[in-house]
């Protein structure tokens, strides 16, 4: 339901450590899917088998020197990320299949080349780091003008600014910023330079992971009405297919759970609400609980409860929830749920 649709909230804290747990858990089980004997490498810009391509079989993986490579092992009984550490590779990311994004210098490279383990071990070459359509030479690709630049996480979001203004000195610079330690930059081009040719000469950039065409977030929450409430094809504005409202059901007087990184509950999003008696603002502080025990309700306050298990931080304060930034996403999912903006909810 949207998110000016007046909800109440009850506010669940996940146990951190657990929501981490099962995370990490389906990663486990998942890998006898994907660390197999395929030799692919999976990568954003397509998959390839990097030894064929290195003898002319596909895209091509030599490249200057880099602070980057992937590094790939024979087969899924190979894999061992400790092997890399223990040679001075700080592994970045896994990649699809048997293989790791890592920074290294030239000194680690050589120690993993040859590795009676190791299948591969390359810089990672620019062409990864353009989306297709930016790789290709054809007109499209020269008629980008909106771009999106991912750095390598650590790296300085300034360090890409000053390639657009190197290589783009007439582009503006739409934002710069660095989300969970990845700089990411996006900008739009300007009239004098060629988005295929500035692509290129970025992604020879030592900082720089993924360059694409930039797509402007469209606010389209009405077009989710129709699928959800009447299993039918997004209508007009105001929607017309909506049984679930028609039987007045709102959101109001409802309780709402939601189990997920933790709450901004200060914001006023969540600080508001009159349930006939005039307006509440009081803010319900987080409280700790063992795994079977009920917390306190206040059903008189915007949050009624916000709970904390074992071993969980409070609140929605971005922290590395199994190597992944949470994203402040408790937060945005309560907002979604049940945020009222500004006027207190009924």
């Amino acid at each position: 339901m949207s998110a000016d649709r007046q909800h109440r909230a009850s506010r669940g804290r996940q146990n951190q450590p657990r929501f981490c747990f099962l995370i990490l858990w389906l990663l486990a089980v998942g890998v006898p899917a994907t660390a197999t004997d395929d030799h692919r490498l999976l990568l954003r810009g397509g998959s390839f088998d990097p030894v064929a391509a290195a003898k002319g079989g596909g895209i091509s993986v030599e490249a200057p020197a880099s602070r980057y490579g992937l590094v790939q092992f024979r087969d899924a009984a190979s894999v061992a990320p400790g092997l890399l550490a223990s040679v001075g590779a700080r592994v970045v990311e896994y990649v699809p299949h048997n293989a790791y994004l890592v920074r290294w210098n030239a000194a680690t490279r050589a120690r993993l080349t040859g590795h009676p383990a190791i299948r591969f071990a390359g810089a990672f070459a620019p062409e990864y780091k353009l989306s297709p359509v930016l790789r290709a030479k054809s007109q499209e690709s020269g008629l980008v003008r909106r771009l999106e630049i991912l750095g390598f996480r650590g790296e300085d979001p300034r360090t890409l600014v000053g390639l657009v203004k190197k290589f783009a000195p007439d582009s503006t610079i739409v934002s710069a910023d660095s989300v969970g330690g990845v700089p990411l930059l996006r900008l739009e081009l300007g009239a004098a330079t060629n988005a295929a040719e500035f692509a290129v000469r970025a992604a020879a950039a030592h900082s720089v992971m993924w360059i694409d065409r930039h797509y402007p977030q469209r606010l389209s929450n009405v077009d989710s009405v129709g699928p959800i409430q009447d299993n039918t094809d997004s209508g007009g504005n105001p929607p017309s297919a909506t049984p679930i409202w028609d039987q007045d059901i709102i959101g109001t007087g409802q309780i709402v759970a939601v189990a997920d990184s933790g709450l901004d509950r200060n914001a006023v999003h969540f600080s508001q609400f009159d349930g006939g008696n005039g307006l509440n603002t009081e803010i319900t502080d987080a409280e700790f609980l063992e795994a079977d025990e009920v917390g306190e309700l206040f059903l008189e306050r915007k949050v009624v409860g916000y709970f904390v298990q074992p071993g969980a931080s409070p609140y929605d304060d971005n922290v590395s929830c199994g190597g992944s930034f949470t994203g402040y996403h408790g937060t945005h999912v309560t907002g979604t749920l049940a945020a009222d903006g500004g006027t207190p909810s009924s």
